[in-house]
């Protein structure tokens, strides 16, 4: 409520237009049936097969209709609402006497016509016209009605749904009417949205005719009290007006699904006779994700959190929870090799040894040899067979050649382009390979979304600081201060990027090319191809391994490898694609034995799934930058935005490379930054609510209340411990299913990526390959992160349990067949 909004209450009149039009619509007039025709599906295949049935009618004109050949069991019911989204629980104490499982409401008539309101929709009242849920705020009500008929009655007199298409009513407003209603709400204290609002393109209306009961509403725009009573009377007398109204005759095992977003529906009269048999409906009401997105028609966006924050739901599958039960206690037995025999026969073979392509080549003319007649380029594999071992190559020569570098990148970018997403793309029916969540679960947080479309709105997208806004690079030191539990930042020590591919990039432009140390940089592996070719191209490089065989990443060898001219030292603090953390006692040791002139470049984008140990403050040393983006926490690889922390001294100097070969990061995305890092650190500091201290860290152009900062807040702490209790249990469903199917598995402490390796495949780009021909199943080779020895890939579990079991599903009858 703003400065201007005003106060009022309406009450029908018996003289206003719309109540003799309801009283024909709802108890006289014989309304047509639907356009569209219901769908006849076998109950027993509903849940694989009614959605697929109805989704175009349900898009065309927000009702779908099945017609049963027998009635589902209250589960199954339930199961078909998981189907469209999430049921919601029925809390209201006057209809528990109704309410089975939680969730279904049980619609019989079990009286006359009677006054009292809790009452009438078990009573042979007509239920006036109404979206359902109106009065509560956006994110409890639901997107979909489901109603089954379990008995139409005996009388042909039985009530029937009425149903009128939310655009019908709209078309018949004027500008004025519609203005007025987007800024006008029910007065109450849920947060119920406006009247009219816009949704993805699609206008919705929130609203119940309350009949001969006082409708007390706010009004937030320039209307005066009489204006809005006239637009509401429009809105009733639009509703009433019988165009393109329908109505849905029951017969037993119908089911209808009703689009809250789009039709508005309303119950006719009926008679009410105990000697015969009552109509009997059941009804679910279900909430989607997409309902989450809501923004109020021409709405005041003048302040951020203005709206309450909705949460995205969650439903994890008994099914999942119950495989995760049977993880082994001891996840951590293997051991994977980065250089075997045969890589180095293939290195020898080749004509020119610094010529990548030449060993890209070699390496998938190996893959296509061995794989027969399914071979896909037959002239490589006739050039591999052609190839002769010219040399002898040592592992050491492997691991220390830029061009062992640039040929993983190759072949990174020839699975990529070429196979997966190139010829090979019709192949692949279950794609494991994506390294990122998956969106349309664990997207976004919600209360995140609403600072991008604050941003949006208020036009935030200008040119600013080449290290990043102050407020967001200040709100990023304060949180990984308290990450490392040490006061270790401030402003001047944190540069926002466009993620951290690119981050690590500039970087090694940065710092490496006017490096004047004849050392090798240190290079980590397994790691990603591009982050490790971004330094090679600007400097000499040496591969180290880091073992993973106790179950943490082993800083031995790199430290070993270290000397007091390694210029630069780069590191995944959790190994893709193992999920595999460092210990953080032995990074500290590795930080405190390198020369203050060794720069240690950390990437840490992997390490944040599972438990939360605290950092090192070594961490925090002068010579170490610290890389982090939002690609894998807050799944949203596409938006390119992340930091890096370093020493003031080294951001200093970045400036003005940053502001010569890319200007600064973008803009619009600062808020998002900035709010997200202070919910991060209040999370850690074990706050629940926030109150004037939270909001005085904003500046006061944000205009932010307690109430919906608090709810912003909420939002934000609900759906990351849903996004993380759902991925621990997936990351555990998963493996055991691998190791059902007879992989060896590296359990992932800190990652949405797990290697996992059959055993008859001694060439991980070959296991692909094959896979892929005799299942449909896409993964990512361990070659394309440096463990060029084995048959190791990659799976990333945080995909609909649906997908995983299907993936699953396809592998394991390969190896029934093969045992076969």
């Amino acid at each position: 409520m703003n400065s201007m909004s005003i106060r009022g209450t309406f009450l029908e009149s018996p003289t206003d237009s719309h109540v003799s039009l309801r009283a024909t619509f709802l108890e006289r007039w014989a309304l047509p049936s639907p356009l569209i025709k219901p769908h006849r599906i076998n109950a027993d295949t509903l849940l694989s097969n009614g959605l697929a049935a109805v989704e175009r009618d349900l898009e065309r004109s927000g009702v779908g209709i099945i017609q049963m050949d027998h009635p589902l069991n209250d589960l199954d019911f339930i199961a078909f609402g998981y189907e469209l989204g999430t049921p919601i629980p029925e809390k209201d104490p006057a209809v528990q006497p109704f309410v089975t499982e939680h969730v279904v409401l049980n619609l019989r008539t079990i009286s006359d016509k009677t006054e009292d309101v809790s009452i009438q929709p078990f009573a042979a009242n007509f239920l006036t016209l109404h979206s359902e849920s109106s009065g509560r705020r956006w994110t409890e009500q639901p997107r979909y009605v489901v109603l089954m008929c379990a008995d139409p009655g005996d009388d042909e007199s039985a009530a029937q749904t009425v149903i009128v298409p939310n655009g019908s009513i709209i078309d018949q407003l004027s500008f004025d009417a519609c203005a007025i209603l987007a800024e006008t709400f029910y007065d109450n204290d849920t947060g119920s949205p406006a009247i009219l609002r816009l949704e993805n393109g699609r206008r919705i209306i929130s609203f119940r005719d309350f009949h001969q009961r006082e409708l007390h509403w706010i009004h937030d725009g320039p209307a005066n009290a009489n204006q809005v009573r006239e637009a509401l009377l429009d809105l009733l007398a639009a509703m009433y007006s019988g165009n393109d109204a329908y109505a849905i005759r029951w017969s037993t095992n119908l089911l209808a699904i009703i689009d809250n977003h789009t039709v508005m529906h309303a119950r006719s009269t009926s008679v009410y006779d105990p000697t015969k048999s009552s109509r009997f409906l059941k009804r679910l009401r279900v909430r989607t994700s997409d309902s989450d997105n809501s923004v109020a028609l021409l709405a005041d966006t003048s302040s951020l959190f203005g709206h309450p924050s909705p949460r995205r739901p969650i439903y994890i599958l008994p099914a999942v929870r119950e495989q995760a039960k049977h993880l082994t206690d001891d996840p951590h037995t293997v051991t994977i090799p980065f250089v075997d025999d045969q890589v180095l026969d293939l290195f020898s073979r080749a004509k020119h040894p610094d010529d990548p392509m030449e060993l890209r080549d070699l390496w998938i003319g190996r893959v296509e040899a061995e794989l027969g007649d399914d071979a896909t380029r037959p002239e490589l594999a006739a050039r591999w067979r052609e190839a002769r071992v010219m040399r002898t190559v040592s592992e050491d020569e492997v691991l220390s050649s830029r061009t062992t570098v640039r040929f993983i990148k190759e072949l990174f970018n020839t699975y990529f382009r070429d196979d997966l997403y190139g010829r090979l793309r019709g192949q692949a029916k279950s794609i494991l390979s994506g390294g990122a969540l998956d969106e349309t679960v664990f997207g976004l947080p919600t209360a995140l979304k609403q600072t991008i479309q604050y941003a949006l709105v208020k036009d935030l997208y200008g040119y600013s600081d080449s290290r990043g806004r102050e407020p967001a690079r200040e709100a990023v030191a304060e949180y990984e201060s308290t990450r490392l539990g040490v006061a270790a930042y401030s402003a001047d020590s944190v540069a926002l990027t466009m993620g951290a591919t690119f981050a690590v990039a500039n970087l090694a432009d940065f710092l490496l090319t006017q490096c004047s140390s004849w050392r090798p940089a240190l290079c980590g592996i397994p790691n990603y191809p591009p982050l490790v070719q971004s330094i090679a191209k600007r400097h000499d490089v040496q591969l180290v391994p880091m073992d993973c065989s106790d179950g943490h990443s082993s800083l031995a060898n790199m430290k070993a490898a270290l000397s007091p001219d390694t210029p630069l030292v780069l590191l995944q603090t959790a190994a893709n694609p193992t999920g595999i953390a460092v210990k953080e006692d032995e990074l500290a040791d590795l930080i405190e034995s390198a020369s203050s002139s060794t720069l240690i470049l950390l990437d840490e984008c992997h390490e944040w799934l599972g438990a939360e140990p605290r950092l090192s403050p070594a961490r925090a040393r002068a010579n170490v930058i610290r890389v982090f983006s939002l690609s894998k926490r807050w799944s949203a690889p596409g938006i390119k935005a992340g930091w890096f922390l370093a020493d003031p001294a080294i951001v200093s100097e970045y400036y003005e490379h940053a502001s010569t070969t890319f200007g600064g990061p973008p803009s619009f995305f600062y808020t998002l930054i900035e709010v997200l890092a202070r919910m991060e650190r209040w999370r850690l500091e074990g706050l629940e609510h926030v109150g004037p201290a939270q909001i005085a860290e904003f500046e006061p152009e944000y205009r932010l209340t307690e109430q919906g900062l608090n709810s912003a807040f909420s939002s934000y702490l609900a759906e990351r411990k849903a996004f993380d209790e759902s991925l621990l249990l997936l990351r555990d469903a998963t493996v055991v299913r691998l190791r059902q199917i007879g992989a060896d598995v590296v359990w992932p402490q800190r990652s949405i990526n797990a290697a996992a390796l059959f055993p008859e495949f001694d060439d991980s780009y070959l296991c692909f390959r094959r896979l892929l021909h005799d299942t449909g199943v896409a993964v990512y080779p361990g070659v394309l992160n440096f463990y060029l020895a084995g048959g190791w890939f990659r799976i990333t579990y945080a995909r609909k349990w649906d997908e995983i079991t299907n993936a699953m599903g396809r592998l394991e009858r390969r190896l029934v067949v093969q045992k076969s």
